[in-house]
């Protein structure tokens, strides 16, 4: 989260864009300073959400960015899926199997401002873009996260 605030307040191009924060996580308090200090308007961190609220979101947002530094599969990918939202995520745990690069979204390396930068950009630029990867991440969602297939799968595994 903090490299991508630092490309939000680096590039005033980005100014047009909107960014929503979800969460109350350790770093809250440093970003509230950090939003007031550099008068980013564009920017709304808003707590922690419950279901509805956090569904709400999702509804309301054009792109999902999780620019994490370690993860294993984080429920929040599967729920941006879920949603069919185009997504910019790092390059960590499991998420690479769902976040396929240029396809239903962006993979970018951890701490790579400016490859976050650009991703941001192609995405906010192009609602062609934004569309084609919505329809790969319906896609996607499908073909690795099908509740019947996986359970298939699951039950087999324990086949001797």
């Amino acid at each position: 989260v903090i490299e991508l605030f630092d490309v939000i307040e680096r590039n005033d191009d980005l100014k047009r864009f909107t960014f929503r924060f979800a969460g109350a996580g350790t770093l809250l308090e440093e970003l509230k300073k950090r939003k007031e200090n550099n008068k980013l308007h564009n920017t709304e961190l808003l707590g922690w959400r419950d279901e509805i609220e956090l569904q709400q979101e999702y509804e309301r947002a054009d792109v999902f960015i999780l620019p994490s530094h370690a993860e294993g599969f984080p429920n929040v990918v599967l729920e941006a899926l879920n949603n069919r939202m185009p997504i910019i995520s790092t390059n960590v745990g499991g998420i690479p199997d769902s976040v396929i690069d240029g396809y239903n979204g962006y993979i970018v390396e951890i701490a790579d401002k400016e490859m976050l930068y650009k991703s941001i950009k192609k995405l906010g630029d192009s609602k062609d873009m934004r569309m084609n990867f919505s329809k790969n991440a319906e896609q996607i969602l499908y073909k690795q996260h099908d509740l019947s297939l996986n359970c298939y799968k699951v039950f087999e595994s324990f086949k001797s």
